[in-house]
């Protein structure tokens, strides 16, 4: 009865919270406008750098700092000081894992710890858009941890995929606009040379 009641109070709780996404937006917020949304050049300003991998992890979720780790009394521990539970001993957190998901501290799924560059296919590279990106100073890069870094979202799938090295299709060039002029400029080339271009963003 008491496992029934439970149920119901979190149903209501996750109806509650999509009632709240499909609620209408309050009057007077109508969202960014394209002058909030205006980038800095280069990094100046950025939340994430150009270079992804220097501050998130290239095989996960999350910040390259923050992890789990269980410390000497076997008690959960989160690294790093990015988050609300970075620096706490969570004591009671490798039990409840245990009971609720069985999962096991001794089953270990050790992930490769850097990208292995030479696995990354070569770019197919479409000279005349390289040379009219260059010509328009639209940043970009060929490099295969930039192009690595683009190449899939963060999916558990994805994610193993990545832990285990297996390396698919990867974008060819990764370019970094720097205004609506640059993104206008760029999809006129893409038009003009035959290019996909797949928008990445967050």
């Amino acid at each position: 009865m008491a496992a029934e009641r439970g149920d119901a109070v979190r149903a209501r709780a996750r109806l509650g919270l999509i009632a709240g996404h499909l609620k209408a937006r309050p009057a007077g917020c109508a969202g960014a406008t394209p002058q909030q949304c205006a980038s800095a050049e280069g990094d100046a300003g950025r939340t994430i750098p150009m270079r992804r991998q220097d501050l998130l992890k290239w095989n996960g979720w999350g910040y390259t700092d923050s992890r789990f780790i269980f410390n000497k009394k076997g008690q959960a521990e989160f690294t790093g000081k990015r988050y609300r539970v970075s620096g706490l001993v969570l004591p009671a957190l490798r039990e409840w894992m245990e009971q609720t998901f069985g999962a096991s501290v001794e089953h270990h799924s050790d992930a490769r710890t850097s990208v292995n560059v030479e696995a990354v296919p070569p770019p197919v590279r479409n000279e005349a858009f390289v040379r009219d990106l260059q010509r328009a100073a639209v940043p970009m890069s060929e490099d295969p941890e930039d192009r690595l870094f683009r190449a899939h979202g963060h999916c558990l799938h994805e994610i193993f995929a990545l832990r285990e090295g297996r390396l698919e299709r990867v974008p060819d060039l990764v370019v970094w606009p720097g205004s609506h002029e640059d993104v206008v400029r760029i999809v006129e080339l893409a038009v003009q040379h035959n290019v996909c271009i797949i928008p990445y963003g967050g």
